[in-house]
């Protein structure tokens, strides 16, 4: 009986893809993960993911998984994580993110390695014991905090000019998006699933993946406050229009309806 009640498979990302682009991804690990992913796909009446490219790739399959597929991103509470003109810019740069490979974190600290500017780093992960060591805090340029509860990031975000997302790959980011939704100028690599949330020069700034490109593209943000603004009010815009908690609920309806009316 259980299973014939109507169920929906949701996708944050696409585990498959996620294994594939691991340094240690091997295809019996990748075929492993695509069978469970069709497994959930048979057994689900919709099948909701987070960005065009997941759905672009789950049609490419089978028929039968185009017609169910739908787009529902990720929600940001845009009255929690909002703008705070009144907030003090002790920082230049934030980091909000698992301190792993896929995140590119030990590029990004050689980025700003050089760099005369205040950087917080806010995640735990494999990576942050050896990091830390290695880097230390920089001469007093890094301050280092572990996970924080999500209702204290804005004030944390708030507190910086610029946010930081430089990963070699995402999925639908929810840090960028709440970043983005704090009005913050972001810049982004060049990647999958960061490239289609930050439109480049209209609600954030891209960059390459190398530390070069990453350290050329903080200075040159840092150094035009007045893009800075307009990048923020831009992104803010866009997260309003796209991903307020209404508009997602909206959403999440009408994938419920379509399946029990």
């Amino acid at each position: 009986k259980f299973w014939k009640k109507p169920l929906l498979g949701r996708m944050g990302y696409l585990l498959s893809d996620f294994v594939a682009k691991k340094k240690d991804g091997s295809e019996d690990a990748i075929l492993k993960a695509i069978k469970m992913e069709d497994n959930l796909f048979n057994l689900s009446n919709r099948i909701i993911v987070t960005t065009d490219s997941m759905a672009d790739s789950i049609k490419a399959r089978s028929h039968r998984f185009a017609e169910k597929t739908i787009i529902i991103p990720n929600y940001v509470d845009t009255d929690c994580f909002m703008p705070d003109d009144s907030a003090t810019k002790d920082f230049d740069l934030i980091f909000i993110g698992r301190l792993s490979h896929q995140k590119n974190i030990k590029v990004l600290l050689e980025a700003v390695k050089y760099l005369n500017i205040k950087v917080l780093i806010i995640g735990d992960g494999e990576l942050r014991k050896g990091l830390q060591s290695q880097y230390g805090d920089l001469n007093g340029s890094i301050t280092w905090k572990s996970n924080i509860p999500n209702h204290d990031l804005p004030s944390y975000l708030n507190r910086s000019r610029i946010f930081i997302l430089p990963s070699l790959y995402e999925g639908h980011p929810k840090a960028l998006i709440e970043a983005m939704s704090c009005g913050l100028a972001a810049i982004g690599a060049n990647s999958p699933g960061i490239s289609e949330l930050i439109i480049h020069n209209y609600n954030g700034w891209l960059c390459d993946i190398s530390s070069e490109s990453i350290s050329n593209e903080i200075q040159f943000l840092l150094n035009n406050s007045d893009l800075c603004s307009k990048l923020g009010e831009n992104a803010r815009k866009y997260v309003i229009e796209n991903f307020a908690l209404d508009h997602i609920i909206n959403l999440e309806m009408n994938a419920y309806e379509s399946i029990l009316y």
